[in-house]
């Protein structure tokens, strides 16, 4: 249809394509006739869906702008993974995706943290989110950390090959380390241009959440904290220490170089090391150092000093030092009462609902060392059983025959009450006469005064035979 001056228009009065742009340039010198032509053509339907809302109440209806143009996603991803606002989480992963392209590294960065506090996998973000980002120094270890934390193993993001772009996470640290060690960098000139060793001990940790072994990066590590700690540097510090050997121990990469200078720094500076980091790097040298008598010395100054800080010990702490002393302590004698503090500080810490440690193993370690404890109890529980089974009425020549066999076995657990009251039910159960007296030979001698927590009928006879014996030489004197 035909507009104003001949321009062609929709149904609406709006101008079509280039007669729009056309109209717009044709002005007065104030320009006054661009707007108020226009807004006479299409100014009445210019709200979207105004034709449904009505003209009266026009002002209800807001034109939503995009929320991806206008709003910092990272970082309200972040702000919901913190609130746990899973389905807000989802709901701003569909605008992330779009977005990604556009957004630096940092912010790359940010959003795989993001997910990595909300422990969710969405594998196809994170791919497009390795293939986008170009990491500084100071983004490696939480990027790398936000893969752990969501169990996605980029190989690509991760493998020890650099590709044209430089995107190979561990391969960027272990070079600049390298360059930092042969003099290529000078650390005063360029600060930052190397990552600190904690940096790397992270690396490490991420691996081993991932289950990645990468040797040369490992070996780097290594070299690099036994050239540190030989040479009395700053960096090594205790925590980083901890991480870099539990890395190492969980990746099944033993670094006898790098355990062997951590042994011999914790044994001139042991004073230096809390509690929970001893415990880590024991868990972790442990199974592998071996048990020379320097080595072991080492490990009773550290559950030593485990013992002496046990309040300072939160719950998984607590089940890492119980490993430890599992793995040096077997029958108890190495350390005696550890396990008792230990397991006292358990105690205190058994309301503790926001900490996961190995129950199982814990709960293993302790019952191997109570197995003694309860070995005495195990005859005492035994001759009720029997006393139980003669009251029930019970019979089975099975029983009366197995039993004797079990109990001449355990000779040493057994109290004279305990053994004579086994004995009359074993004798009320069906056992031969001539079984009965090769138990009461073999066993302890009768009681010389009756029980009140066994039948003691042996008991009860002696005493009767000595007392008649007492009248008869009375009643003759």
């Amino acid at each position: 249809m035909a507009g104003l001056d001949g321009v062609s228009t929709t149904s609406s009065g709006r101008p079509i394509g280039k007669e729009r742009a056309a109209l717009s340039k044709k002005a007065d010198g104030n320009g006054t006739f661009c707007c108020v032509s226009l807004w006479c053509i299409w100014g009445r339907y210019y709200y979207r869906f105004h034709k449904l809302i009505g003209k009266a109440n026009w002002r209800k209806y807001t034109e939503r702008a995009p929320a991806a143009k206008v709003l910092n996603l990272p970082r309200l991803a972040k702000y919901y993974a913190e609130l746990k606002c899973i389905d807000e989480m989802e709901h701003v992963s569909r605008f992330l995706r779009k977005m990604l392209p556009k957004y630096t590294s940092h912010q790359l960065v940010l959003v795989a943290h993001a997910f990595a506090i909300a422990k969710l996998q969405d594998k196809h973000m994170m791919e497009e989110v390795a293939r986008l980002v170009e990491p500084q120094l100071s983004e490696i270890t939480p990027l790398e950390m936000a893969y752990a934390s969501t169990e996605v193993c980029h190989y690509t993001l991760l493998g020890p090959v650099p590709e044209s772009q430089g995107r190979r996470l561990q391969f960027e640290a272990q070079v600049r380390v390298q360059q930092a060690s042969e003099g290529q960098v000078r650390l005063s000139g360029l600060p930052g241009s190397c990552p600190s060793f904690l940096q790397l001990a992270e690396l490490a940790e991420a691996f081993a959440q991932l289950k990645f072994q990468d040797y040369s990066f490992l070996e780097m590590a290594s070299f690099q904290a036994a050239a540190l700690l030989r040479e009395g540097r700053a960096g090594p510090t205790p925590p980083a220490l901890a991480l870099l050997c539990g890395a190492c121990a969980r990746l099944k990469v033993h670094e006898v170089q790098l355990f062997e200078a951590v042994l011999a720094h914790v044994a001139e500076h042991w004073y230096d090391y809390p509690a929970s980091c001893l415990a880590d790097i024991g868990l972790a040298l442990a199974p592998v150092m071996p048990t020379s008598e320097p080595v072991m010395d080492v490990y009773r100054r550290m559950l030593s000093q485990i013992r002496q800080d046990r309040d300072t010990l939160s719950l998984r702490q607590v089940g890492t030092a119980v490993r430890f002393m599992a793995e040096v302590d077997h029958k108890g004698e190495f350390m005696p009462g550890l396990a008792q503090v230990l397991a006292r500080r358990l105690m205190d810490l058994r309301d503790e609902t926001k900490e996961c440690y190995d129950v199982a193993r814990v709960a293993e370690i302790f019952s191997r060392r109570c197995i003694p404890l309860r070995r005495g109890e195990e005859a005492v529980i035994l001759a009720e059983l029997c006393s139980d089974e003669v009251d029930e009425g019970y019979r089975d020549d099975r029983v009366a025959h197995a039993l004797p066999k079990w109990a001449e076995k355990r000779l040493r657990e057994f109290s004279p009450h305990d053994w004579d009251s086994f004995l009359t039910s074993m004798s009320r159960l069906g056992t031969s006469a001539e079984k009965l007296t090769q138990l009461r030979d073999s066993g302890p001698p009768p009681p010389t005064e009756p029980a009140t927590f066994s039948g003691g009928q042996a008991a009860r006879a002696a005493l009767a035979a000595r007392s008649t014996q007492a009248e008869r030489e009375a009643i003759a004197s």
